[in-house]
């Protein structure tokens, strides 16, 4: 497995996997972090109420699209090839 791949599904490190991208989506104000592996109902939907109601997670979720987008990840990704071979 490469260190970018995710973990397989059900293993302990998939769930550490899950947890850190929902913390880093929360910290970069794109969205919110359940903070279980399997949140109730309710709060499933309250959370996708706020993200989708309150502005600041879409004009978050916008910026980092702009950002990722001035990117060449196969440029960049060749690089890192390049750079280890």
């Amino acid at each position: 497995m490469a260190a970018d791949e995710p973990p397989s599904q059900g293993s302990a490190a998939a769930e550490q996997h899950k947890r850190e991208v929902a913390a880093r989506v929360e910290w970069s104000g794109a969205g919110l972090d359940p903070r279980t592996g399997t949140p109730a109902r309710e709060a499933v939907l309250k959370a996708v109420h706020t993200v989708l109601t309150e502005p600041g997670h879409r004009r978050r979720a916008d910026e980092l699209r702009d950002e990722f987008g001035r990117f060449d990840a196969s440029a960049n990704g060749a690089e890192a090839v390049a750079c280890v071979a």
